[in-house]
């Protein structure tokens, strides 16, 4: 090895630590730079990091209508949402299991909304159809809570079970549909119908969640496992969340780009989903998205 090749390298790599000192950038150890460097690839998620973390619920699908949700306040889990329609009682229902099947508060401890921030902006589309949110009044009538989020509420003296999910699983466990504010049972043509809005939904870069619930018979008492208490339930409708990029993220993956990495997203959404939210953030530099919807790809380092 020759001999000035070690001071060389040390050289190198200090000149590169007072450039990224000069552009604001912290270096603790001489090896981070060349480790950057050699970076041909960034892994990230998405809520939080390229995403702001605050779900809006855009719109809503029933068997009956489908509602475009519109802000009326500041952007954010406290932003007021008008509804046309609202009283409607198939989206009253819809909310009512969205409100159930939620642990957030839109008033915690501090006074301010706590809890994740799909369940929060499930609690104002709630807020917006005239349902009472409050932790005390969701608490009252329930019985039951299984993991993830189906849950036992006791109605007019009987158990429903209330559940939320993602629609294709949710769907395949229903076999009854709320049409006319009837329930009916479900038909090849209603899974059609369902599908289509939650793939439209998704090629837009939404967040699609499904809602259904089901009644079980009270002599049976309250089941202990969460099998027994999803089944034949009736598909009640949709709703579609926005998780809006950050303003910041475009440029930076642009100039990841430009530097030769390429950027992958670590997310174990479904694939339109996915695809479509990649193709948000990567519009402003006009690429076009790989085609397996997998990954952003970007040239090679």
């Amino acid at each position: 090895m020759p001999e000035g090749l070690l001071p060389t390298i040390t050289l190198a790599l200090a000149v590169g630590v007072r450039e990224m000192a000069r552009r604001g950038a912290l270096v603790k150890r001489l090896s981070t730079v060349e480790t950057l460097g050699s970076t041909g690839v960034i892994c990230t998620d998405k809520t939080g990091t390229l995403s702001e973390n605050r779900m809006r619920v855009t719109a809503v699908w029933t068997p009956d209508l489908e509602t475009a949700i519109e802000p009326t306040g500041p952007a954010g889990p406290q932003a007021g949402t008008t509804v046309a329609a609202v009283r409607r009682t198939d989206l009253v229902a819809l909310a009512r299991i969205a409100a159930a099947c939620n642990h957030a508060d839109l008033h915690g401890s501090s006074g301010k909304p706590a809890g994740d921030p799909t369940e929060l902006a499930l609690l104002e589309l709630a807020v917006a159809c005239g349902l009472d949110v409050s932790v005390t009044a969701r608490e009252k009538h329930r019985r039951q809570l299984f993991r993830f989020d189906p849950q036992l509420d006791e109605l007019d003296g009987g158990l429903v079970a209330d559940v939320k999910g993602a629609p294709e699983e949710v769907l395949a466990l229903c076999t009854a549909i709320r049409r006319g504010g009837k329930e009916r049972p479900i038909t090849a043509a209603d899974r059609e119908e369902a599908a289509r809005a939650m793939n439209g939904y998704a090629g837009r870069g939404l967040r699609v969640l499904a809602l259904a619930h089901g009644t079980l018979p009270v002599a049976a008492g309250v089941p202990g496992r969460r099998e027994d208490a999803e089944r034949e339930l009736c598909l009640v409708g949709l709703t579609a969340m926005l998780d809006p990029p950050r303003p910041e993220v475009p440029a930076a993956i642009e100039r990841a780009y430009h530097a030769g990495i390429r950027h992958r997203r670590q997310r174990a959404d479904r694939r339109r989903d996915r695809s479509q939210r990649g193709h948000r953030r990567r519009r402003a530099s006009g690429r076009q998205r790989d085609r397996s919807g997998r990954h952003d790809q970007g040239p090679a380092p």
